[in-house]
Parts: structure tokens; C-alpha cells; sequence
């Protein structure tokens, strides 16, 4: 009998039969990377897609911290989901190289991940997701794309084109110390905020947007790049279930990603 290679995903049967939490939902939509950000292990920040980048991790992140889950109204979680933490500091709170196997992609994409406000932490303008780009003559990290949450609470998204800029931002505040789910998506017709499944905000105006893709540690979580650090500060909070895709995301998706952490 020819010999028979092991089944590749043990517990793909199991998962379908299960009932479709938010992780389920998640790697249904085809993300180029998704780090749950469960580790405890400072070396390894596992990504869920396979052959994707695992990522690193700043030397002041906690780990093993409480994540998304029931006790704060998200039984589409289990029980023991864990999230990362960052201090606030502002070289080593940092989470990076959470890109694609193309990198970001400046003509299109999606991000989606969850913030948590620390109560007892100053409020001020902070960073949140960030994908920035090597400038000519050594001038590094100039922003080309982040989302950002603001003294009041107001998240927002701007995205630098080469050619315009948009700048998008809620109407509604994160409340501090409670999860909150966060979307950003463009493409040529739209760029989109989403704030807990609602969509926050939008640009419909078609654009001939550049081609171009930004990778490695120019793709992070809590860390301003250097042209951002008069205005905006590292994020200080948690953060839980970061994914990114190389196309834009549909409202429906985003709707029922944020469904799905209900367990529905």
C-alpha cells in the first residue's frame, strides 16, 4: 500500500463542527496574517497563517496578559485567551514586523485588532497600528499609514497615498478600560474606519493610488515613527487578535467579525 502522508490540519474537523467563534471568523476571511498574541514566550510571536511572518516583540510588552473574552462581554473567546501589553514607553513597547509575505500593500489592504485603554495610565494622543516606509537622505519612518486614538478616545485612521492624504476619525470614544474592535481598510474606492463593527467613518473618492508595499519593523503596533513624536505618543494598553490582508475588507465582514466575538 502506498504510504500516506498525515493529515496537515488534525484539527480541521473539529473546528468546523465547533461553533464559529472570532477566530474562526477571522481566518475564514483569508488574512495574509493573523498573531493572536496568546504567547508567553518572548522569542516567538505566533502567526496562525501558515508560512506567514511570525513578528518580534519589544523588551518592555507583557505577556500572558487577560484578553478579549466573557468576562468582558465576548464569549466568542475562550476562556483562557491571553493579549499582550505595552507600557507606553516609547522605544521598547512595541510589537513589529506583523506584516504579510508582501509586505503591506499601499494600494490595498485591511487591519483589524483590539484595543484595551489601561485606566490608569495619562491620557494623551497615542499610536496604535502603524505602517511606515524608509525616506530618501536617512530620514527614517516616515508615516505612510496608522491608525491613532486620542486624548478624548476618538480613534483614527490617515493614510498618505504619495499623492493625497485622508485623514479619517470617530464620532465615537473607546470607553477606557473596556475592549473595543478596530478596522481599517483601503483600496482605489474607499478608505473605511470601523469602531466596534459600525463603520466610524469614510473617503469614497476613487483614487490612482501608488504602488508599494511596506514591511519588517516598519510595520508595528504602539510605536510612533519619528515624524509622528511631536504629536503622538506610544500606546499604553492592551492589545489582543491583530490580522492583516492584502485586499480591503467588505462591511459585512467587519460586521460579522465583531458578531462572532458574541459567539452568534
Amino acid at each position: 500500500a502506498p504510504n500516506l502522508r498525515s493529515d496537515p490540519f488534525p484539527e480541521l474537523p473539529e473546528l468546523l463542527m465547533s461553533s464559529p467563534g472570532y477566530r474562526t471568523t477571522v481566518l475564514g476571511q483569508s488574512p495574509v496574517g493573523y498573531w493572536p498574541l496568546d504567547g508567553t514566550v518572548r522569542d516567538s510571536l505566533v502567526n496562525m497563517v501558515f508560512g506567514g511572518t511570525n513578528g518580534a516583540i519589544g523588551d518592555t510588552v507583557l505577556l500572558g496578559q487577560p484578553g478579549v473574552g466573557s468576562s468582558g462581554g465576548f464569549p466568542g473567546f475562550s476562556d483562557d485567551n491571553r493579549s499582550h501589553y505595552l507600557d507606553g514607553s516609547r522605544d521598547q513597547s512595541v510589537i513589529f514586523g506583523i506584516d504579510g509575505p508582501r509586505g503591506v500593500l499601499r494600494r490595498e489592504g485591511a487591519v483589524s485588532f483590539w484595543i484595551r485603554r489601561d485606566p490608569g495610565a495619562e491620557v494623551r494622543d497615542e499610536i496604535l497600528w502603524l505602517a511606515g516606509m524608509e525616506s530618501a537622505f536617512n530620514v527614517p519612518d516616515r508615516a505612510m499609514m496608522y491608525t491613532r486614538l486620542s486624548h478624548v478616545g476618538e480613534v483614527g485612521f490617515h493614510l498618505a497615498d504619495g499623492r493625497s492624504e485622508i485623514r479619517l476619525a470617530s464620532e465615537g470614544s473607546v470607553a477606557v478600560g473596556e475592549w473595543h474592535h478596530v478596522v481599517a481598510s483601503w483600496g482605489p474606492a474607499s478608505v473605511d474606519l470601523y469602531l466596534d463593527g459600525e463603520l466610524a467613518m469614510t473617503s469614497r473618492a476613487p483614487r490612482d493610488m501608488e504602488e508599494g508595499r511596506v514591511y519588517g519593523r516598519n510595520v508595528r503596533f504602539g510605536k510612533a515613527s519619528m515624524d509622528l513624536r511631536e504629536t503622538s505618543h506610544s500606546f499604553t494598553g492592551w492589545v489582543d487578535e491583530i490580522a492583516l490582508w492584502n485586499r480591503p475588507l467588505t462591511r459585512m465582514e467587519v460586521k460579522r467579525q465583531y458578531e462572532s466575538a458574541f459567539g452568534e
